[in-house]
């Protein structure tokens, strides 16, 4: 072959041209770049944080164009760009995945109780000391900063770590609202946690966390064989911003894939974070999206309320009425407003309210 192969020009010839522009090369070495399946993939291989920061972004810039033009063809990005972007995002969940396990050893290493280490093949117990001592671990790993201890954070945090732990203290934990306007609550293991606080009070940080431990857990109980994994298989859930659920619902194409991605979410365990600020979709007709999988989340959940597994349990956070801040009532009547006010009672026997205290941490 006389010239080296360039990668960008692999990708935008066809095989004749690369012939035409390559004569001497021979047909072996031909095949070898156009196989009838490929050997390489030089789009995926070669995607960097610049690439995948520049895909998001057209992401956002096609949404906006889509929501302003509703009446023109959709604007999506192809297949090839959305393998770059699933490619980029597989690798990186597999490095922090890494990461994380690196930084449980460390914590052990310099914390652990040597002379009475449990044996992990016995099975490691979601208990209080152990969700919380690995929610801080957790918490450091994905936001570069510990969590800042305070009476207020304790506090805030108090309610969510007994819930997990089905630790019966949470029913008297001070953060967990018992009254709401005429209504008396009353905390239960089958609902949910609403988590209602200031904006960026540090609400999403904490539940991502929380995830992303019991994630890794159960992926540990799995593969080292715990009696203890459908313990953590119970905890995880989903995680999805609400404004996320209406740009995915923007992008369904048919009857068919509205049904599957109703599916999706209306069972299982779900978190739905930012609730009421997300826009009404224009796919199908205006649909309130969220308010559409709130109703069915319900209807599963009292279905399945008699069973000792929890298999519908919501998840969420909101803030408070930007004109009423710090007052449960007004945030939770503002849904009854954004999702119709049969969705403001049954959010009482979907979910735990919890008042998640403190300023805004956003500069």
């Amino acid at each position: 072959m006389t010239k080296e192969v360039n990668q960008q020009e692999y990708l935008v010839l066809t095989k004749e041209q690369f012939k035409e522009k390559y004569p001497t090369m021979s047909d072996s070495d031909i095949d070898f770049y156009f196989p009838e399946k490929k050997i390489l993939d030089f789009s995926i291989d070669f995607v960097g944080v610049r690439r995948y920061d520049q895909l998001k972004a057209k992401i956002k810039e096609y949404n906006n164009y889509n929501v302003i033009n509703p009446d023109k063809p959709k604007k999506t990005l192809s297949e090839f760009e959305l393998n770059q972007i699933k490619s980029f995002e597989s690798k990186s969940q597999q490095n922090k995945e890494q990461n994380f396990k690196n930084e449980v050893d460390h914590w052990e290493k310099i914390h652990g109780d040597n002379s009475k280490k449990s044996s992990y093949n016995d099975g490691l117990l979601p208990d209080k000391k152990t969700i919380y001592k690995n929610f801080l671990i957790a918490y450091k790993f994905l936001n570069g900063f510990e969590f800042e201890r305070t009476e207020e954070s304790i506090k805030n945090i108090e309610p969510i770590i007994k819930y997990f732990a089905y630790d019966t203290t949470f029913f008297d934990s001070e953060n967990s609202i018992k009254e709401v306007g005429n209504k008396k609550l009353t905390p239960s293991f089958k609902k949910g946690l609403l988590l209602i606080g200031n904006v960026g009070n540090g609400k999403t940080s904490v539940m991502k966390a929380i995830q992303f431990m019991f994630d890794y857990y159960f992926e540990k109980a799995i593969s080292e064989k715990w009696d203890t994994s459908g313990d953590w298989n119970r905890l995880k859930f989903k995680f999805k911003t609400c404004e996320n659920l209406v740009t995915e619902y923007e992008f369904l194409k048919s009857g068919q894939e509205k049904e599957i991605f109703y599916s999706k979410y209306s069972k299982g365990n779900l978190f739905l974070d930012d609730m009421k600020r997300e826009k009404n979709a224009s796919n199908f007709g205006i649909t309130n999206v969220v308010q559409s999988i709130l109703e069915k989340r319900y209807n599963n959940q009292k279905q399945y309320s008699e069973e000792k597994i929890n298999k519908v349990r919501t998840f969420g956070t909101m803030n408070f009425h930007e004109n009423y801040p710090n007052n449960i009532d007004f945030a939770i009547q503002e849904c009854g407003v954004r999702y119709g006010s049969h969705i403001y009672d049954r959010i009482f026997e979907m979910f735990n309210v919890v008042e998640f205290k403190g300023k805004s941490f956003r500069k």
